[in-house]
This record gives C-alpha cells, structure tokens and sequence, in this order.
C-alpha cells in the first residue's frame, strides 16, 4: 500500500484481519512516516502506533485471524517494536541505518522461511544469516521482541502453530517432533467448519498403534471423525465397523450424532478409536483384518 495515510493503514488491517503487517518506508526514533490527506509526509509517533495495535488486539483476542507478527523496516525502529510487542505475538524492529538492498533482502528470506513453516524465531535466524550480518553482534541487526508469554520459536503461521497447543500436548511434540499430526478441518466435507472459530489439540492414543495428535474444530461431527481416523489408521478394518470414539479423560463414549463442542471435551484431553457395531462381515473369518482387531 503505498503512500498511506494513517486511516489507510487502520482500515486495511480491520477489514482484512492480516497475521503479518509489515511497515515499509522511512521513519526516526520513535517513528514512522506516513502521509496526510495532502499527500505530505505525516509522522505518527510509536504511543499512537502501539494504542492502535492495543485496540486491534483486545477486539479480535480469541480470533485466530488476530496480527501475529509487525515488521517494521524503517531506520531506528526498534522503540516502536518495543511499544507494540506488549499487544501483538513478535514483532520486528531495527537498531541502525537501514539500507534499501538490506530491508529487500532481509524481507525476501523471513517471508520464504514462514511459507516453509519455520517459526517466526528461525524465519528472523535465516534472515539475518542470509545477510551475512555477525550473529553475535545484535547491536546492528534487525531485533525481533515479543509479547509476555509469547515464544517466538513455537509461533508458526504455516502448518500447525505449537505455541497454541495446551502443555501436555506440545510436550508430546517436543519429545517427538515426527508424531502424526492429523488435521481434520480441510478433511470432513460435511461437517460446518465456520460454525466455531475454536479448535481442539486432542491426543489420540492406540494400545498397539501410538499417539498421534489430533488438531479437530469444535464443530466437527464426532461419528464422521471417528470414520475419517478409521480409514488413515485402520484402513483394513475401516469399512467392518461404525466407529466410536472414547474419552480417556471422561470415561465414557462419544455420542457419534454430537459435535465436539456439545461435549465436555477439552484441548488437550485423550481420546482413543474404537471398535463399534459390526456393518460388513467378510466370507473368510480369518482375514488379516479380524487377526488384527485381535491385536487391538
């Protein structure tokens, strides 16, 4: 958006509810230039830039299309990241003289290494690795701060996003980050995905099978993802049985009519697969398929 005026900026970022706004341009300690009505230059002081962000972060705090990450590029930034970094996740910010051909190129190996599903901590690594800028010398390179709470290497805005998963569950990541992750928002064409912006990380656990863990909408209907797991874990036996799936942490079974959010299911509970009433009897009794619900 070039030459924007300050309205042009606020508009922007509430109608469009982006996760990354990157501040391009000139700006001093303790801001940025923008532009008046007139087209003159306007600068807008880090306070104002920060309440903004404050405004925009209480009103979408539970959406998951709230800002994640400001880039601001201009020379001297970093007291404006400072400012803004209290209500937005990460933010990135400068300490020196920035040239044109550094900001290109710092932007170019930040922006690949998000859409390759890094973290934004490693994404700023790459970056400034790629510029060969002294890693030990943070004085003059780009700095990125972030919000109380907030982990700059668990914020991934590409995939699955580790810093939103309840303790148990990214501790389950962490000591096996090749764990199968099944996501079942883009896999169930019947389930009313918008309904709820809400999202479960459950742990789904098999006595001969694993863990996995399971990232679900709230809306989604349980007795179409118990079918939906039968067939990526139990493709032999996916067509024997309606499935059923049991809650570890409540003890007791899914009602397959229910959704997620009718229950008392909560992000970061246990839940296994089971076995429900028998709908396709094969002619020999002694297939692979029923020796391995032996095992089960």
């Amino acid at each position: 958006m070039p030459r924007a005026t300050t309205e042009d900026v606020m508009r922007h970022i509430i109608d469009d509810q982006p996760k990354i706004v990157h501040f391009s341009g000139h700006g001093k300690l303790n801001q940025i230039l923008l532009v008046n009505q007139s087209g003159n230059p306007q600068p807008v002081s880090s306070e104002s830039i920060a309440a903004f962000f404050k405004e925009n972060s209480e009103n979408n705090k539970n959406s998951e299309n709230r800002v994640r990450i400001v880039l601001f590029d201009n020379c001297f930034s970093k007291e404006t990241a400072d400012a803004v970094a209290k209500y937005v996740d990460c933010v990135i910010g400068m300490t020196f003289s920035v040239p044109d051909k550094t900001v290109i190129n710092f932007s170019k190996m930040f922006y690949w290494s998000i859409a390759e599903g890094k973290s934004v901590q490693d994404a700023v690594n790459y970056a400034v690795i790629g510029l060969g800028l002294d890693e030990d010398n943070n004085k003059d390179q780009p700095q990125l701060v972030y919000r109380d709470s907030v982990i700059a290497d668990e914020v991934i805005l590409v995939g699955i996003d580790i810093s939103s998963m309840p303790e148990n569950i990214k501790k389950l990541y962490k000591l096996n980050p090749k764990i199968k992750i099944i996501n079942i928002e883009k896999e169930l064409s019947n389930s009313n995905t918008n309904v709820f912006n809400d999202h479960l990380y459950l742990q789904l656990s098999f006595e001969s099978g694993g863990n996995f863990i399971l990232y679900v909408p709230e809306s989604a209907n349980i007795g179409e993802v118990a079918q939906y797991l039968a067939k990526q874990i139990k493709p032999n036996e996916s067509r024997l049985y309606n499935w059923n799936i049991y809650s570890v942490s409540n003890k007791k079974k899914l009602e397959n009519s229910d959704s997620f959010f009718t229950t008392n299911i909560q992000s970061g509970d246990i839940v296994n697969l089971q076995y429900g009433e028998v709908t396709f009897v094969p002619k020999k009794l002694g297939t692979s398929a029923w020796k391995a619900h032996d095992d089960f």
